[in-house]
């Protein structure tokens, strides 16, 4: 169902199948960790984002143990886990922004200083407001650029 991008369904089927893992394998078991990886892909996929860094550090532990640091699922997890705490961050760096500005001041500000990446993780932090348009149909990211 993930790939169908039928995220809840296929959180539903994954989570059924980690306790029968769990039991089978253990909890600390590869194959286990698989199961924890789809289910943090979906719940990212699904925008639970907190709960799925938890997910991706986990399996980041287990495949470093088994594999490697080269193998490519420690890769995925590493880099899941990289990306998720950047997007959580930069979404907390947002909040204390929006509490004495609003999003285009805190898109603008990331702009004038040349932060491209805090332009990145703000937008990946908030895809609902980003596309926003304002009575010019302008977005946040527009109005930034402009000044």
């Amino acid at each position: 169902y993930s790939k169908q991008q039928d995220y809840q369904k296929a959180l539903m089927y994954h989570n059924k199948a980690l306790p029968i893992l769990t039991r089978t394998f253990g909890p600390d078991h590869p194959q286990t960790a698989m199961t924890v990886l789809n289910i943090s892909t979906d719940l990212k996929n699904l925008g639970q984002n907190e709960q799925a860094l938890a997910g991706f550090k986990h399996c980041a532990t287990i495949f470093h143990k088994h594999f490697g640091l080269e193998h490519p699922h420690t890769k995925y997890a590493l880099s899941m886990e990289f990306k998720l705490f950047l997007a959580i961050e930069a979404k907390k760096k947002v909040f204390e922004e929006w509490k004495t500005s609003d999003l285009d001041d805190a898109l603008r500000k990331a702009t004038s200083n040349g932060t491209v990446e805090d332009c990145r993780n703000i937008a990946a932090g908030f895809p609902d407001h980003i596309n926003k348009q304002d009575e010019q149909g302008n977005t946040p990211l527009h109005i930034a650029i402009k000044n």
